[in-house]
């Protein structure tokens, strides 16, 4: 009976494995220190919730296997494993589950008893319906990190087309190609940030736009000597008020003669 009562309560140890879910928290961490791009951060999701999954199933299955199989000793003397060898046990366990996962299953190790049936045919399950929430995951990554590529080499596809038509010079047409490509680079980072200031209310815009350009005004000498107290609030109007333009190299950005009705502050180029 006492063995019996061991039987029963031993198996209630999985519970503390429920505690490896704590570790998810984590990413939050590296999130706030590293500040790495959001599609990075999924992928290492996905591939440490993999790795979560597949070491709770191993401590599952290895649970199982040393309750409940009276076969065990020979188990591990077949496999070359040592009584009290946790890391050759819990490798042995890794491999069998990743067998199962990826649906390989080589035959060395097998479900010996109907509990362990009932748990390979759950694992089973749970393998393929993990992975097609990985494969699905990874595909849509994979394909945010490349539209806005394929968008980019659509456009310059129909530019190209456009000025072989009209038999342009090859020389003309690489200047025009890469004035498109460095255009189009930069207006993307422009519409990038006015689609993100245009969430924001105003207190949060004009800290986010200082934070991001406000060097640019600061450093205009014009501006460095303003000591009132509205000088930040001031300024912050004043970036949100200004234009992003791009000129092509050696086009004039203004000539003798033209109407002085703006200022123009130079962020690069020269």
């Amino acid at each position: 009976e006492a063995l019996r009562f061991i039987r029963v309560v031993k198996p209630l140890r999985i519970v503390k494995l429920l505690r490896v879910f704590k570790f998810a928290k984590i990413f939050d961490v590296l999130d706030r220190i590293l500040r790495i791009s959001p599609l990075v951060l999924r992928v290492f999701r996905y591939i440490f919730g993999v790795v979560l999954l597949t070491h709770l199933l191993a401590c599952i299955f290895w649970l199982l296997k040393s309750e409940y199989d009276d076969m065990f000793e020979a188990f591990l003397n077949t496999h070359d494993v040592g009584d009290s060898n946790v890391a050759e046990q819990w490798l042995l366990a890794m491999y069998f589950i990743n067998t199962v996962f990826t649906t390989v299953g080589f035959g060395d190790i097998t479900a010996t008893n109907n509990l362990e049936r009932i748990f390979c045919i759950f694992i089973m399950w749970a393998g393929t319906a993990v992975f097609a929430v990985i494969i699905n995951g990874l595909q849509q990554v994979a394909h945010e990190m490349s539209l806005k590529h394929r968008e980019k080499e659509s456009h310059l596809q129909t530019v190209v087309g456009f000025m072989r038509q009209k038999n342009v010079p090859l020389w003309l047409e690489q200047e025009v190609k890469s004035w498109i490509s460095f255009r189009y680079d930069n207006q993307q980072k422009i519409d990038e940030q006015e689609a993100v200031l245009n969430e924001l209310p105003e207190k949060l815009q004009q800290a986010l736009v200082m934070q991001i350009n406000g060097d640019l005004v600061c450093d205009a000498w014009i501006f460095r000597r303003i000591m009132h107290l509205e000088a930040g609030r001031f300024l912050a109007e004043l970036v949100l008020m200004s234009e992003n333009k791009i000129f092509f190299k050696g086009e004039a950005i203004a000539v003798e003669g033209d109407l002085c009705d703006c200022m123009y502050v130079v962020e690069s180029g020269r």
